[in-house]
């Protein structure tokens, strides 16, 4: 990314307390709006320095947490295709700490390969997605 040292200074402490939130919640709500400081700070930066790669993870960790707040909405008693699972969320987790890492070395591909990964476990929380993993055909266990 072509944005400032302080810039990425701002994401990862922002991204690290995220972090720290969502591990101490107890709740999927909780733990959501946490998350939701992820792609806050990342549009903050935006505004100041307008970078591609910024632009992505923004969208990305948007869409992310539409997903996740869609899966979440739709929840009904006994029903699988309205679950989320803690698995989800130690996922998200895992791959907030992965992106909060490759920002912090800057490095294009790894954050790159990371939103891929944020991508895909987005897909999973989606209707056919869901479906997928059911089928063997996407796997949480491989972001």
């Amino acid at each position: 990314m072509k944005i400032t040292d302080d810039h990425i200074k701002t994401i990862i402490e922002e991204f690290n307390l995220t972090h720290e939130q969502m591990t101490k919640s107890q709740s999927a709500g909780d733990k959501l709006y946490f998350f939701s400081a992820t792609f806050g700070i990342v549009n903050r930066i935006m505004n100041f320095e307008p970078d591609e790669i910024l632009i992505f993870i923004h969208q990305v960790l948007s869409l992310t947490h539409q997903n996740m707040q869609s899966r979440l909405n739709a929840q009904k008693p006994n029903m699988i295709t309205s679950s989320v699972p803690q698995l989800f969320f130690d996922k998200l987790d895992r791959l907030l700490v992965q992106l909060t890492n490759d920002i912090k070395a800057n490095d294009d591909d790894k954050i790159l390969k990371t939103l891929v990964q944020f991508s895909v476990f987005s897909y999973i929380l989606t209707g056919n997605g869901f479906y997928l993993m059911l089928k063997d055909k996407l796997s949480l266990d491989k972001l």
